[in-house]
């Protein structure tokens, strides 16, 4: 009992009752109950989808650590997209009870495999476009007044097909000006609907010209004032580089 209470970090707190316990140490003791009986793999159903954010973050860290010290396999399963993306070597989509995508993750998340998957693990802008051509690896898209550029990975569709092209709020800039903007990015009008302060970060949510919602995740500097972010109404300017761009098949929307 004593040598899985060290392995949990709790051998200075075994005489404690249950109630002198805080809520991580508790989730703790759960875990030592498991282990004790030395499993080749644990089984973890949302195991803290009950703690509130700061300890919730805490116990990601401290289970990561405890995976390191046992070796075993650990099954995790979560709804949580920060979770699945901190604590894991691999992350297994699941889609109406089917494996959507299989991968580490940073190729679920910068490389997902249908708009489902793009929007489960992260949050990605979809936009319905048709290829218009190609040119020097770039496929051209556009329908309704909005434009885009994309690398044409792989097998490239064909001209006049429709594709979903996804982008990551966090991928998108707002810049002052087309000089601004990265050479070779793609250009984005959009008006402003509603600012939301994130503390390190402001989302914008803003409305293309055809009518399709579009975010942008904003990083805000220290010398970035609230007054100077863009305000509701207010016209502005989105780049997206090409590589930023990926592109589903329409039908998989």
């Amino acid at each position: 009992v004593q040598s899985t209470l060290e392995q949990v970090e709790l051998g200075n707190v075994a005489d404690r009752k249950p109630s002198q316990l805080s809520g991580g140490q508790r989730q703790r003791v759960a875990l030592a109950r498991a282990i004790a009986r030395k499993p080749k793999v644990l089984l973890l159903d949302e195991p803290l989808s009950a703690l509130d954010a700061n300890l919730r973050e805490q116990m990601q860290v401290e289970l990561k650590h405890l995976h390191d010290r046992l070796g075993l396999t650990f099954i995790l399963v979560t709804h949580n997209q920060t979770e699945a993306l901190v604590m894991s070597d691999r992350v297994m989509v699941m889609e109406a009870g089917r494996i959507a995508q299989i991968g580490t993750p940073a190729d679920i998340y910068e490389r997902p495999a249908s708009p489902y998957v793009a929007n489960f693990i992260g949050t990605s802008n979809l936009i319905e476009l048709v290829v218009e051509g190609s040119s020097g690896g770039l496929l051209d898209l556009g329908a309704k007044g909005v434009k885009l550029k994309a690398l044409a990975n792989g097998t490239a569709p064909k001209t006049g097909t429709s594709v979903l092209a996804g982008i990551r709020p966090e991928k998108a800039m707002i810049v002052a000006s087309e000089s601004a903007a990265p050479q070779g990015a793609n250009l984005l009008k959009a008006e402003v609907k509603e600012v939301l302060f994130h503390g390190s970060n402001v989302r914008i949510r803003a409305e293309l010209a055809d009518k399709s919602p579009f975010i942008v995740d904003w990083p805000l500097a220290r010398s970035t004032a609230r007054s100077s972010l863009p305000q509701a109404g207010t016209s502005i300017l989105i780049a997206v580089e090409p590589e930023n761009v990926t592109l589903f098949p329409a039908e998989s929307g």
